[in-house]
């Protein structure tokens, strides 16, 4: 495959390990909800309910996730006829803000994936989230080498991919995506015409929709990413 065959990559659970992050800020939640008096299985249920219904307002900000503590926090309170105080709400921005605070580890495999594809593909990034987050998590993770260019989007969807093809000069024929959300980036590739390969991970209750597994390849790993890639015909 030509030089000129483009792979466009996701970052978050794609290259680097966030949802970790997520899934740690959230049972340290958890732990305080219970200890303000509350159910474990109501606080995770409505924290979920709560943080989906803001992507609506919120989008992927960074405000969103702390002020969904903070909003199920109150909502909890009402519901039990209890008085919201400060300090817990302070703790729950804390809590929710540290996923920020951090910076996430690498997916095993991603630098020996993209050192072996770089040289035989253009690598191109694209992410959505907080501008700054994104750009502090590629300078944290010494990724942002790897690529011809980054894009970071406030959301993925298929206007922007088609943008980004368009304004990369990338044939579709030729170009794959590389992600493991089937809303973000599964289901954008197939709408704009691209191929994609699909890593599944455990993702949350907003990235999740089916995928007609029949036109995507689906891999394990990183590892075998680099395999797939280099065995193709040049």
């Amino acid at each position: 495959m030509s030089k000129s065959a483009a792979l466009i990559f996701d970052l978050d659970d794609t290259l680097i390990n966030t949802m970790d992050l997520y899934r740690q800020a959230v049972d340290d939640f958890v732990r305080e909800m219970i200890k303000a008096g509350f159910q474990e299985l109501e606080a995770r249920r409505e924290l979920n309910r709560i943080d989906v219904e803001n992507l609506k307002r919120l989008g992927f900000s960074r405000e969103r996730f702390p002020t969904s503590m903070i909003q199920t926090y109150e909502f909890l309170c009402e519901r039990h006829g209890m008085e919201p105080i400060d300090a817990v709400r302070n703790q729950c921005w804390t809590i929710g803000n540290s996923v920020f605070e951090q910076t996430p580890h690498l997916i095993d495999g991603v630098k020996v994936a993209l050192s072996a594809l770089r040289d035989r593909f253009r690598l191109i990034l694209l992410t959505k989230g907080d501008r700054t987050i994104q750009e502090a998590r590629l300078d944290q993770t010494d990724l942002r080498s790897f690529f011809e260019s980054t894009h970071i989007v406030p959301d993925k969807n298929e206007e922007e991919l088609a943008n980004l093809v368009y304004h990369e000069d990338l044939d579709p024929i030729h170009t794959w995506v590389i992600g493991d959300s089937p809303r973000s980036d599964i289901h954008p590739a197939l709408g704009v015409g691209l191929r994609c390969v699909w890593i599944p991970k455990n993702t949350w209750d907003a990235e999740h929709q089916d995928v007609d597994t029949s036109k995507v390849v689906i891999l394990d790993s990183l590892y075998q990413l680099a395999e797939f890639f280099t065995s193709l015909p040049t």
